[in-house]
């Protein structure tokens, strides 16, 4: 049994209009422009930590999180 443990961290894409964050993997792996609401970011990112979401899944996670805000 594979137990997943990745931490996330938010960033901010600073040299884009609009300022928007991301969340980083700690094996590099970014989901880029989710937000401009830093917190709804961290909380998302945190989430993600606590869920032991793999990395391999953080793009299509975030994806899907951002249709389901439409």
């Amino acid at each position: 049994m594979n137990v997943c443990s990745a931490n996330y961290h938010v960033f901010l894409e600073g040299d884009k209009t609009p300022p928007m964050y991301g969340i980083e993997s700690g094996d590099g792996i970014r989901a880029c422009r989710i937000s401009t609401d830093f917190l709804e970011v961290s909380r998302l990112a945190e989430w993600y930590g606590r869920a032991g979401l793999s990395s391999v899944h953080l793009c299509d996670a975030v994806e899907d999180y951002c249709r389901g805000q439409s």
